[in-house]
């Protein structure tokens, strides 16, 4: 699997939790990897639960 530039972002939405309390949203067009980068995010951060609607 490749780094996506996304998953920085991620990083930084991480860092502004210590500041305040914030809900990620990921937007994005259809199948370009919107659930599987989340899904490796909590897959590495285990402390996060994910959560999918359809």
């Amino acid at each position: 699997m490749f780094k996506r530039k996304i998953m920085d972002e991620i990083l930084k939405w991480e860092d502004s939790l210590k500041i305040k309390k914030r809900a990620l949203v990921v937007k994005g067009l259809r199948q370009v990897g919107k659930t599987t980068i989340v899904k490796q995010y909590c897959e590495k951060n285990t402390i996060m639960s994910f959560i999918s609607t359809l």
